[in-house]
């Protein structure tokens, strides 16, 4: 699927110059855009003069007992160095 290429692709790595899986950063971005027309599509939540933070157009308000999951998985969107 294009959610799994782009967790393959897009994993920070903190042992690479790019933060990138072995500094391909190329193929994060490929799969980056691959998430385009997708139900997870990426946008601009906050595109400042000092940071642009993308996410998905989603929260995890109401995720109940899985709200730390749902967390970790916005933040391969927000936190993500690569």
């Amino acid at each position: 699927s294009r959610l799994a290429d782009f967790h393959a692709n897009c994993q920070a790595s903190f042992q690479s110059l790019t933060s990138c899986p072995g500094d391909n950063y190329q193929a994060c971005l490929g799969s980056y855009t691959g998430l385009i027309g997708f139900d997870m599509t990426p946008n601009y939540v906050d595109a400042s003069t000092t940071s642009i933070t993308i996410s998905p157009w989603c929260s995890c308000k109401g995720s109940g007992n899985l709200e730390e999951e749902c967390e970790k998985f916005l933040r391969d969107f927000t936190e993500n160095p690569c």
